[in-house]
């Protein structure tokens, strides 16, 4: 199975996620603290270290693990997203994520598709004699580049129009 594959599947599964946390209806505004600035470097590095777990721990579980960072991240969205659209409006929701999210949503999506792309190239490794190293680094880096871009957004242009 080819990446590009594996990731039209995780899309699927990203939208399904997403539109179960949508249908979920938890008042998350207590554990909200709208007071707490975040930093582009804390916002990169909590955002990086999650990726590498998700792309390493699915290598080690089969991809179970990324599976499941799937899951938490877009229900958790989806939850977030309901919430928000009960006091503002879909405009409004917009803003507070559509700027940053450009880059986020593909790194989740890539990092996903990676930690379960990565133990199948290396199952099939043993049957071929190749592993396609290439791809993966090719695509590591790109989870790193959109993660940066997505926290310099998130934390210098996003707060711009959520005023």
């Amino acid at each position: 199975m080819t990446l590009k594959k594996i990731n039209a599947i995780v899309i699927i599964f990203a939208i399904l996620f997403f539109i179960i946390g949508l249908s979920f209806s938890i008042n998350i505004s207590p554990m909200i603290d709208s007071n707490k600035q975040t930093s582009f470097w804390y916002i990169f590095n909590n955002n990086s270290l999650a990726e590498m777990n998700a792309i390493f721990l699915g290598t080690i579980t089969v991809g179970i693990y990324s599976t499941i960072y799937l899951f938490m991240n877009f229900v958790s969205m989806g939850i977030i997203v309901s919430q928000i659209l009960k006091d503002y409006s879909l405009i409004q929701c917009l803003n507070m994520f559509i700027y940053h999210g450009f880059f986020e949503i593909p790194a989740m999506i890539f990092t996903t598709s990676l930690g379960i792309y990565i133990p199948y190239s290396l199952i099939k490794m043993f049957k071929t004699k190749n592993l396609d190293y290439k791809t993966m680094i090719k695509n590591f880096l790109l989870i790193i580049l959109l993660t940066f871009i997505a926290a310099f957004i998130e934390t210098k242009i996003t707060p711009i129009f959520m005023r």
